[in-house]
């Protein structure tokens, strides 16, 4: 029965996700562009950035380090 729940749940979600993730996108920057310069100076002096780079900066931390090896480039016949 948990496992027919965790499917149907899956199901649901992204059904109702993606129509969501639409709409809230144009919604929000009609949002941002209808705020005051004030008020949204005083957003964007709080957040740490762009939100790209935050997700960036996120998923970063979360990736075990592996050190690169080096790699050969064929044109030139050096190190890259």
């Amino acid at each position: 029965m948990r496992i027919r729940d965790l499917v149907e749940d899956l199901a649901i979600t992204r059904v109702a996700g993606y129509p969501a993730t639409r709409v809230m996108e144009p919604v929000s920057t009609r949002l941002y562009q209808l705020e005051s310069p004030q008020n949204r100076a005083r957003e964007d002096a709080a957040r740490p950035g762009a939100p790209y780079r935050i997700v960036a900066r996120s998923a970063h931390r979360c990736i075990p380090q592996v050190p690169c090896p080096q790699r050969y480039s064929t044109s030139d016949n050096s190190f890259i």
